[in-house]
């Protein structure tokens, strides 16, 4: 896969966000849930709290970025569109259903959404976090 294409720029990003969440305590439950009607990128478990991790990922010169650059670019919860939204409520809905039933409850969840910018001249990352999103 070229290193410059969308798919190989979203797989690093998600790799990256997986680590990064594994070294912040996270249990990793399941990467790429896929369902017809979506998608989980990262489903994790932390002090009882299921999280529901949407990672998008872009390529930046981190070096222009730590000097201020980039800022009007793009904010990333302007790509959780309310579209988005509902596709992730369903196959949330459908995720918690299948993995914990009816038998306990449903657990206790949030949803997270990760921003990584990839400097892969550099083979360096940053990530930014927003924490516990609006689902609808």
């Amino acid at each position: 896969m070229d290193k410059a294409s969308k798919g190989y720029i979203g797989k690093m990003g998600e790799k990256t966000a997986v680590a990064f969440l594994a070294n912040d305590g996270h249990l990793i439950l399941d990467t790429n849930y896929r369902k017809p009607w979506g998608e989980l990128d990262i489903v994790t478990q932390k002090w009882g709290i299921v999280h529901f991790v949407e990672v998008k990922t872009v390529q930046r010169d981190l070096e222009i970025l730590s000097h201020g650059g980039y800022q009007s670019w793009y904010e990333a919860s302007e790509n959780m569109h309310l579209w988005k939204r509902k596709r992730l409520a369903r196959v949330i809905a459908t995720y918690i259903e299948e993995r914990f039933g009816s038998r306990k409850g449903e657990p206790r969840w949030q949803l997270d959404l990760l921003l990584v910018y990839l400097d892969l001249e550099a083979g360096r990352a940053k990530i930014e976090s927003l924490d516990d999103l609006e689902l609808l």
